[in-house]
C-alpha cells in the first residue's frame, strides 16, 4: 500500500504539480486531479503492455529460429566441401568480388552460404530460394524477420506444420487457418479458426470432415477427442446454436462406443437432449 500512495500522491503528484507550475493553470478538485492520474496511469499500463507483446514475438520468432533444422541433413561429404569452400572465402580479401562470381556461375547454395557468414540472411533466404533448398531459405528469412514469406515457402517444401507454427508464433492464426483449408488440410484448418474465434466455420469444416472418416475407425476416434477438448476448453457455449446439437450428438455416439459413457451423457443434455441422457444413464443402471 505504501507503492501505491507513494505512486499515487507522491509520484503522480509531483507530475501534475509541475505541469500546473509550468502552464500557470491548476486543475479543479477533487475530480480532475483524479482523471488526469488515472489517463496517466492508463498510457503507463499501455506502454508496458506494448513492451510486453514486443518482447513475446521477439522470443517466440526466436524459439521458431532454433528449433527450425534442414530438411535433410548434410552429409561428411558436404560438410567437407562447405568447409573447404568457407575456408578459402574466408581467406579473400574481396568477398563481394566472390558474391559476384557465384551469381555469375549460379552456384546459389555457395552463395547463401556466404550471405550466411557475412549475417546477410535476407540475401542468404533469397540465394537458398534459388538453389531450391526451400526450408532453409525459409529458416534465413524468418531470421531476417520476413516470417510469413517464410511460412510461405515452408508450405512449398510440403512443412505444413513448421509453417502454422511459425504464424501462430506471430499471431497469423487466421491467416494459417486460411492457408491450410486451401491446402486441403480441413482437420488442421478447422482447429486453427477455431483458436482464432471463428467457430462457425471450425464447427462447418469439423462436420465436413466428419464425413470422410466413416471408415476410418482410428483416425475418427483422435479427431472426435480432439474436438471435445476443445469445446470444452473455450467453451461449448462457442458452437453456433444451429450446429450444436449435429455436432454434439455424433460426439455423443463417439463416446458411447468407447464405453465413456459419462461424457456421452453430459454432451446430450449439453445439446438438449434431455430425454436420450435419461435413457441412456437408465441402461447403464440396469447393467
Amino acid at each position: 500500500m505504501k507503492i501505491v500512495d507513494w505512486y499515487w500522491n507522491d509520484f503522480l503528484g509531483k507530475i501534475i504539480s509541475t505541469v500546473e507550475d509550468i502552464v500557470g493553470y491548476e486543475l479543479i478538485e477533487p475530480w480532475a486531479p483524479i482523471i488526469v492520474k488515472g489517463a496517466i496511469t492508463f498510457f503507463i499500463l499501455l506502454l508496458f503492455y506494448e513492451i510486453y507483446l514486443r518482447m513475446s514475438r521477439f522470443w517466440r520468432r526466436r524459439k521458431f529460429i532454433s528449433e527450425s533444422t534442414p530438411v535433410v541433413p548434410p552429409s561428411s561429404e558436404t560438410v567437407d566441401k562447405n568447409s573447404e569452400f568457407i575456408q578459402q572465402l574466408e581467406s579473400l580479401k574481396a568477398p563481394q568480388q566472390t558474391i559476384e562470381r557465384l551469381k555469375k556461375e549460379k552456384k546459389y547454395e555457395q552463395l547463401g552460404e556466404v550471405y550466411v557468414s557475412m549475417q546477410k540472411y535476407k540475401e542468404a533466404g533469397w540465394a537458398f530460394e534459388k538453389a531450391g533448398i526451400l526450408k532453409r531459405s525459409a529458416t534465413e528469412y524468418a531470421k531476417a524477420g520476413y516470417t510469413e514469406y517464410a511460412a510461405k515457402l515452408l508450405i512449398k517444401a510440403n512443412e505444413p506444420q513448421q509453417a502454422v507454427q511459425l504464424l501462430v508464433s506471430i499471431g497469423k492464426t487466421k491467416k494459417a487457418g486460411k492457408w491450410m483449408e486451401k491446402q486441403g488440410m480441413l482437420d488442421t484448418a478447422s482447429f486453427l479458426w477455431w483458436e482464432a474465434g471463428y467457430y462457425k466455420r471450425a464447427v462447418l469444416l469439423w462436420l465436413k470432415w466428419i464425413d470422410t472418416l466413416s471408415n476410418k475407425t482410428q483416425e475418427k476416434s483422435v479427431f472426435f477427442n480432439k474436438i471435445i477438448q476443445y469445446i470444452y476448453k473455450d467453451g461449448i457455449d462457442n458452437i453456433p446454436e444451429k450446429y450444436r446439437k449435429s455436432l454434439l450428438e455424433l460426439l455423443s455416439q463417439q463416446m458411447i462406443l468407447e464405453k465413456r459413457y459419462d461424457l456421452a451423457v453430459d454432451l446430450l443434455r449439453k445439446c438438449g437432449e434431455h430425454q436420450k441422457a435419461e435413457r441412456l444413464l437408465q441402461q447403464l443402471t440396469r447393467r
